[in-house]
């Protein structure tokens, strides 16, 4: 870790809800790396994607409001430069029925991006 280098945030960097960034990553896997990325550079959501078919799905996800990082392709990112409006979004993450939703339309699959912008339900109650 340096100035030059950007955190890369793995889905196994979350951890109940919050982002671990760890010193010894395993199979080969870097938490920081250099080179010519245009890092994100708001608060943002990053919920865990999962891994395909035939892999149990676990729904988690964390606010990280890091000052610039990168996302691996295991996750979905959801952006906003308003704090307030990412913590609405995720007291409906943290809603029971986020949870129960997810295992009866995600099953052991995986969460698309398309999923996460038109069908997962945003609760206000």
């Amino acid at each position: 870790e340096d100035e030059e280098t950007i955190p890369l945030i793995y889905s196994c960097n979350i951890i109940d809800n919050n982002i671990v960034l760890q010193e010894d990553m395993n199979r080969g896997k870097q938490q920081y790396i250099k080179g010519d990325f245009k890092p994100i550079t708001t608060p943002s959501i990053i919920i865990n994607r999962g891994f395909g078919k035939g892999k149990s799905y676990t729904f988690s996800y964390a606010l990280c409001t890091l000052p610039k990082y990168l996302c691996e392709n295991h996750t979905n990112v959801i952006e906003n430069s308003d704090i307030n409006v990412l913590k609405i979004i995720e007291k409906s993450l943290n809603n029971p029925k986020t949870k129960e939703w997810c295992e009866l339309f995600i099953g052991n699959g995986q969460l698309s991006k398309t999923e996460l912008e038109y069908y997962l339900p945003i609760f206000t109650d």
